[in-house]
């Protein structure tokens, strides 16, 4: 509460600090009394704030508003509601602290390497059976005699039995691993992959498996 009156000036605010999430619009306001007409500004570390698309405005009925549109976290600082009149001026001050809530960077992906000589043969990925095609979900990449089967945002359901087919000159040969999800949590995946060769377990974010190496033609 500010009051602002003729000649003694008082003032009252009941919260010094407020910590507010990024992303979600925020309000200040001030309470205030005084003799018409009443002119407020307010400042962000000492640097006066103007309407407009970050922040809105306004004073009615003794209230001065300062609305947030999308907080940031280099908005935290220090911020002041100052009014004045013909007897004088007087403000108020908080604290805003905007922090960052956690969010995942990079989705939990596993890798399947599959190793195929000659470089040019065409290769194609197969799950329980039926053909993969490239999405958001399952990226294909290949260097060389390598080819890698991404597996992104790892999922209790992509357990199952991969299988790398390889093809060229009219020959087509194939090799097959089994990946088996065993649980997932905010904080890890296990992995377990079954096959010929046999390849490691493990509980590391990203990972690449040589679960079949060598298919000739």
């Amino acid at each position: 509460l500010l009051s602002l009156r003729q000649q003694n000036r008082t003032l009252q605010y009941k919260s010094r600090k407020f910590i507010w999430k990024q992303g979600i619009a925020g309000r200040l306001q001030c309470t205030m009394k005084g003799s018409p007409e009443l002119h407020i500004h307010w400042f962000w570390n000492e640097r006066e704030l103007s309407d407009g698309e970050k922040y809105k405005i306004s004073l009615k009925s003794g209230v001065a508003t300062l609305e947030f549109l999308n907080l940031v976290v280099s908005d935290s600082g220090s911020y002041t509601c100052e009014v004045s009149n013909n007897a004088g001026t007087d403000s108020c001050s908080t604290v805003i602290y905007v922090k960052e809530p956690p969010s995942i960077k990079k989705e939990l992906q596993t890798i399947e390497t599959c190793e195929v000589s000659p470089s040019t043969a065409i290769t194609t990925w197969m799950k329980d059976g039926s053909n993969l095609r490239e999405s958001p979900k399952h990226k294909f990449t290949s260097d060389g005699k390598d080819r890698k089967l991404n597996i992104i945002d790892v999922q209790l359901s992509d357990t199952g039995e991969y299988t790398c087919i390889a093809k060229n000159a009219g020959k087509e040969v194939q090799c097959s691993a089994k990946l088996i999800v065993e649980g997932i949590s905010q904080s890890h995946l296990n992995w377990k992959f079954l096959g010929s060769p046999r390849a490691s377990a493990g509980s590391k974010e990203h990972r690449s498996c040589q679960a079949m190496t060598n298919m000739k033609l």
